[in-house]
């Protein structure tokens, strides 16, 4: 089963505004040197954001969820997660919105956000029953 990620306000206010960089770094382009560097960085890392924003999502295939954002990848046993809890700690994770689950597993954690949080956790609690939501 796929969940799709979701998306909040702030990370469609970070395209735009680094798009609109890109723009105004080509219009200004007379005003500095060094101006095919920094638009080469700039769109690499223009790219990097758009893989990101289209490629976010959890699965969940026998027993494992696999939690994909761009290039990053982490595969956890559905046995070893011990806690479900949705949150909107604004810390650096594999979320592109503050409405998130923190899938506790093992000693190590990770934040996901998917369109249908409700789901997601019904499902890995039909998984592994002895998953506490908090």
């Amino acid at each position: 089963m796929r969940y799709d990620g979701k998306r909040g306000l702030w990370w469609t206010f970070t395209l735009v505004i680094y798009n609109l960089v890109i723009v105004w770094s080509v219009v200004e382009r007379d005003k500095y040197n060094g101006f095919i560097l920094c638009l080469i960085f700039l769109l690499a890392g223009d790219i990097f954001l758009i893989i990101l924003n289209f490629k976010t999502y959890v699965e969940i295939k026998k027993n494992n969820m696999t939690v994909v954002l761009g290039f990053y990848k982490k595969n956890i046993n559905c046995n070893s997660i011990i806690s479900l809890e949705k949150t909107h700690v604004p810390i650096a994770s594999m979320a592109l919105s503050f409405d998130r689950i923190k899938v506790n597993y093992g000693t190590e954690c990770v934040y996901v956000s998917v369109k249908d949080n409700n789901k997601l956790i019904k499902d890995l609690k039909d998984l592994n029953p002895r998953i506490k939501v908090k």
